[in-house]
């Protein structure tokens, strides 16, 4: 498997000790369960998707995997708004899909990683650690953003309330 700049891949050792690529490495764990679950839960849903065996090949068989997950997606989208339409009007709030979904297991086939290392595939590897490093400093500096907001909020509301007692 060769890495590209848009894939993100964890912090291997020695560097996944560091701390805060320890942090970076939980982070990038949680959005690929999250992805995993959510294909699981369509797999669980459309059965169609759990057994789609399209070679891709070409760019038109490209295009019509793609637009059969999109179209479970579209439909998926669907249902759940009739759902929650039908919940306002019954008071129930049990779905029978989400034990289906949640209990299919995911089929994946792991690609072999390849041993050749040429230059072009060096220039990757360098690229996608630069991009992961970003990645890491980009989540760094929102999560800091974030902790001033929120400390500037309540000092905010505290001197309101201050305000308020005086």
């Amino acid at each position: 498997m060769q890495l590209e700049t848009w894939l993100v891949a964890p912090y291997k050792k020695p560097d996944r000790d560091l701390p805060e690529n320890e942090e970076f490495n939980n982070h990038v764990s949680m959005v690929c369960i999250r992805s995993e679950h959510t294909i699981g839960f369509l797999k669980g849903r459309f059965h169609s998707l759990k057994h789609l065996r399209v070679r891709i090949t070409d760019e038109r068989s490209h295009k019509f995997a793609t637009y059969w997950v999109a179209a479970c997606i579209g439909i998926h989208a669907f249902a759940i708004q009739c759902k929650d339409e039908e919940l306002s009007d019954s008071g129930s709030d049990e779905d029978p899909f989400i034990a289906e979904g949640l209990s299919s297991s995911s089929d994946s086939d792991v690609a072999p990683q390849s041993r050749r290392r040429g230059h072009a595939s060096q220039l990757r590897l360098q690229a996608a650690k630069a991009r992961r490093e970003q990645l890491k400093q980009a989540l760094f500096r929102a999560k800091d953003r974030r902790q001033r907001r929120e400390a500037e909020d309540e000092d905010s509301e505290e001197t309101e309330a201050n305000e308020v007692d005086e």
